[in-house]
């Protein structure tokens, strides 16, 4: 009876507070907040104040946000263009503590253009950040507060067409999709932000990838990718690791293992003349070379799956120390050779390599195992195949 009373109160004070701030008179107050915290032109066509659809918590439904900050070179003025975004809040822990306790955010539809350019300056520099405190600091620096401390206890993003374009890095991606669900929490501070992305997608021409990771932003940026699968065509690898860098600028430190399984030495050469390398057109060149490195007259099939391990600095000066095991196996093909031609069967593969990037001279290459049935075409004679097997270390 009383959680019947109690859910029937809560009922009416939604109607009684939907009554009060309509869309026409809640949407200039929005547009006042936004004004106060955005330092680039910005618009949003109506804000409508939810209870029924966020049951028991009050939402905010905006439509048509625009963010604009048009740079020379960006492939658009416009930054973020949101058609629906939901908020639903925690008007209590705003009210009494100041703290906006969101539990959900969902953006549907959104578009987003990141430029960087030539100097490293972005267009998503969108907000103002208040000065440090420094009252409690005998530094210059403190700690950026904010009026509100934020908790955000779910976001879903879906239908996010994406575009990011770095004049720095000559990197230019396109109609990237993206479909993520994730928490974040962060405090009054602004840093440190927490967040655990629960599930990301994102597809790119003839790419997918799809990963879950944690995340931690402060002086530094940590990730721990629990999962990343990629699929590139009918290739397919598997990442799982951690990485840091700080947010100051230097070298990113990574502690990573890639899985290969199943290739096929067609699928990779397919792989080369992909559109996905077009982002970037100093790797294009050297990709779309590799096909042409291989003689017209081989042609070899088989099963290619391989483990790497990568561990270290990686910067300007330094490289990841690396360690790498190649397999290959059912190895089939033939080579039209003009003077002998011959068929290779039953080949296999097993090599290990390790190598510290960073000091030339320490690299060991273990064969376990290189070996094949090889058989001239001028003597197809089933009972006497030519095998070649090597083993040894290389240094």
């Amino acid at each position: 009876m009383l959680s019947a009373v109690v859910c029937a109160a809560l009922i009416s004070i939604g109607v009684l507070v939907y009554l009060v701030f309509t869309p026409h008179r809640l949407t200039p107050i929005v547009n006042r907040v936004a004004d106060s915290v955005l330092v680039v032109p910005h618009s949003l066509d109506r804000v409508e104040l939810t209870f029924f659809r966020t049951f028991p918590h009050f939402g905010l439904e905006v439509e048509n946000l625009l963010l604009e900050n048009g740079m020379c070179g960006a492939q658009s003025d416009t930054v973020l263009y949101v058609p629906s975004l939901l908020v639903s809040v925690n008007v209590r822990e705003l009210i009494r503590n100041r703290a906006l306790e969101v539990n959900k955010v969902r953006l549907q539809g959104a578009r987003a253009n990141v430029f960087i350019d030539g100097c490293g300056k972005g267009n998503f520099e969108v907000v103002e950040i208040p000065p440090p405190d420094t009252s409690d600091c005998d530094s210059a620096t403190g700690p950026v507060l904010l009026p509100f401390s934020i908790g955000v206890a779910r976001l879903d993003v879906s239908g996010l067409a994406a575009s990011f374009v770095s004049e720095a890095d000559s990197i230019a991606l396109r109609d990237v999709r993206i479909n993520l669900s994730a928490d974040a929490d962060m405090s009054d501070t602004l840093f440190p932000i927490s967040v655990r992305l629960r599930k990301c997608d994102v597809d790119w021409k003839d790419m997918r990838a799809s990963l879950t990771a944690d995340a931690a932003i402060g002086d530094s940026l940590a990730v721990n990718l629990r999962t990343l699968d990629i699929l590139a065509g009918k290739l397919g690898l598997s990442v799982k690791g951690a990485m840091s860098m700080p947010m100051s600028g230097g070298g990113i430190t990574a502690d990573a293992d890639v899985c290969i399984r199943g290739w096929n030495p067609d699928d990779i050469i397919s792989l080369a003349n992909s559109p996905i390398w077009s982002c970037m057109p100093s790797l294009e060149r050297t990709v779309r070379a590799v096909p042409g490195m291989i003689p017209e007259k081989l042609y070899v099939s088989g099963t290619i799956d391989a483990d790497i391990h990568a561990c270290g600095l990686i910067d300007s000066l330094s490289l990841p120390s690396a360690d790498a095991r190649l397999r290959i196996r059912d190895i089939r093909g033939h080579y039209d050779y003009d003077i002998v031609p011959f068929n290779i069967e039953n080949g296999a593969v097993d090599i290990e390599a390790s190598s510290d990037l960073s000091r030339p001279g320490t690299s060991m290459l273990f064969i376990n195992n290189l070996s094949a049935n090889v058989r001239s075409l001028y003597n197809p004679n089933p009972e006497k195949p030519n095998s070649v097997q090597l083993k040894g270390v290389l240094s």
